[in-house]
């Protein structure tokens, strides 16, 4: 086990995709990435794959003025990146993997 994973200082932080920017395979520790991202959302017992989630909301409004009155309605978006790095038995990145998606939720009418 890596001394301070479970550590309470090692919180997880806001990943989006540049976050993962400094990850390069064959180079960066496994200590730089617990340093600079926190405690993974997952972890194997091995510790040899972390994982990392974020998902950050954001939401459109829209009035639509009629001859009948104004209409308005929202719309949320779901912002959800994944960053995905596997050790090797040095515990250096053997590989890594970052995925953005956006999802959009259903329309609310006031």
């Amino acid at each position: 086990m890596i001394p301070g994973l479970r550590s309470e200082r090692l919180t997880p932080k806001v990943v989006t995709p540049a976050s993962a920017r400094f990850i390069h395979v064959g180079i960066t520790a496994r200590g730089d990435v617990l340093h600079a991202l926190g405690a993974p959302d997952y972890a194997t017992p091995d510790e040899r794959v972390f994982a990392y989630s974020s998902d950050i909301g954001r939401t459109t409004s829209l009035t639509l003025w009629t001859i009948y009155g104004a209409v308005r309605g929202s719309q949320e978006t779901i912002d959800r990146t994944r960053i995905e790095s596997m050790f090797d038995e040095h515990g250096v990145v053997r590989s890594s993997h970052t995925e953005r998606t956006s999802s959009d939720r259903p329309e609310r009418r006031e």
